[in-house]
């Protein structure tokens, strides 16, 4: 049974990581789309407090005007992805 809760959380990690990438991609190409907007209402509430501590660590970097939150954000969620794989042969 925790062998399968492990591995939906683990699903849904890799399919959040999947709408950040389509978020990251339609942010460059086509950031007025409809598409952009509804990944923005999912991915935006994760990426702020994100951006936050980046800004607070780094407070110059608001001046390179690249975004590395979502960068931080796939770290993140690699790191739970692999801890929680590696919980998952533990059970």
């Amino acid at each position: 049974m925790i062998s399968f809760l492990i591995g939906v959380a683990i699903s849904v990690l890799r399919l959040a990581s999947f709408i950040l990438l389509i978020y990251c991609v339609l942010s460059i190409f086509m950031p007025q789309n409809k598409f952009f907007r509804m990944a923005a209402e999912y991915v935006e509430p994760i990426l702020a407090p994100f951006r936050g501590l980046i800004y607070r660590v780094f407070p110059k970097i608001r001046n390179f005007g690249v975004d590395f939150s979502p960068l931080l954000v796939w770290v993140v969620m690699d790191v739970l992805i692999w801890l929680l794989q590696l919980l998952r042969r533990i059970f």
